[in-house]
């Protein structure tokens, strides 16, 4: 089972990726970049922060972001999960449609 996207538009599906692949991605990323998590876009350092219900997602979370999306024929290779801002993620989104 996927876990739940944070975008409203997309509340009620599931994302492509699963936990494990997630922490996969995450700690690939805090390896290439020195032991730190980064966004792959603007470099902005993040961390690995919970949701909380009704509270804004804060601007150093990191998010994980399947490339391409299995939709658009990509694999579930952890090597094709890219780590991004909350900011980045959107804008990422908003590109695709």
């Amino acid at each position: 089972m996927g876990i739940l996207c944070i975008f409203p538009e997309r509340a009620t599906r599931n994302c492509s990726h699963t936990p494990k692949q997630n922490s996969d991605a995450k700690a690939e990323n805090a390896k290439a970049n020195g032991g730190n998590m980064a966004c792959t876009d603007c470099k902005t350092p993040l961390q690995s922060i919970a949701n909380q219900k009704g509270v804004p997602t804060p601007a150093n979370h990191a998010q994980v972001h399947h490339d391409p999306a299995i939709s658009k024929g990509g694999t579930r290779d952890t090597s094709e999960n890219v780590v991004l801002c909350p900011l980045c993620h959107q804008e990422l989104h908003r590109n695709e449609k």
